[in-house]
This record gives structure tokens, C-alpha cells and sequence, in this order.
């Protein structure tokens, strides 16, 4: 139910008012219906890129894992737990670039580039010249 209020609405009396009011209240107080807790848990995540290639055939998705950069050293990168030279394969990327602060990564669907985080005391960065 939809209440409008307008400027005759100032001339109702006061139980003429109250009754506007207690059908707003009642309208409020109205149980409203959601999904359910299944429906939620049946829910796919928005947030998560499907790839053709990842997707089973339940319908289930793969999620890639996510790729961090720790350090660049002698034409090697370590990303996650991982030391990879370029050419390597880490997941469905290969390690196609190693530049002084970061790594390009790419998949014949997606380029991904890591770069160094310059936060933490961590971080080392060492060159010869």
C-alpha cells in the first residue's frame, strides 16, 4: 500500500492521522521474504572469472589460486612459494617477462603482471653494476 502525503493531509484530524500512520506502521511491520538459507548456499559467487576451460561438468568452479610476487633474483622469480625462470608454468600462466620490479604472467586468455610490494621492511632489492 502506498501512502502519499500532500498538503491536505495537514487538514486531517488527528485520529484520521493516526490512522495514516498506523497503516504505515502495518505496512513496516509486514513480513518480508528473502531467499532462504539454501537458496544462498546454492548461490555462485559474482566475484569469481570463469574461464570455459575451468568450469566441470557439475558445474563447479575452479578458482585460480592467486599469484603474489616475493622477489626477482638472477632472472628468477618467486612467486608464491615458487622460484620460476622465464618460460616456466606456474598454474595456466607462463612466466613470459621478468623486469627489475615485476613479471608479466599470461595464458592464452589473460595477462597477469605482478609487481614488487614496496611495503614492509622485507623487501630487498639487490644490483651489481
Amino acid at each position: 500500500m502506498l501512502v502519499a502525503f500532500s498538503s491536505e493531509a495537514r487538514t486531517l484530524s488527528l485520529s484520521d492521522e493516526t490512522a495514516v500512520y498506523e497503516t504505515l506502521f502495518e505496512t513496516i511491520n509486514q513480513k518480508r521474504f528473502g531467499l532462504s538459507d539454501e537458496q544462498i548456499r546454492q548461490t555462485r559467487d559474482p566475484f569469481i572469472k570463469i574461464y570455459p576451460d575451468t568450469a566441470s561438468k557439475e558445474g563447479e568452479v575452479k578458482r585460480e589460486p592467486a599469484y603474489r610476487l616475493h622477489g626477482i633474483f638472477n632472472n628468477r622469480a618467486k612467486i608464491n612459494d615458487t622460484w620460476l625462470e622465464r618460460g616456466d608454468m606456474i598454474g595456466s600462466y607462463r612466466l613470459s617477462a621478468i623486469g627489475h620490479q615485476d613479471v608479466t604472467l599470461a595464458s592464452p586468455s589473460q595477462t597477469l603482471k605482478l609487481t614488487l610490494s614496496s611495503k614492509g621492511k622485507n623487501n630487498v632489492v639487490v644490483s651489481f653494476k
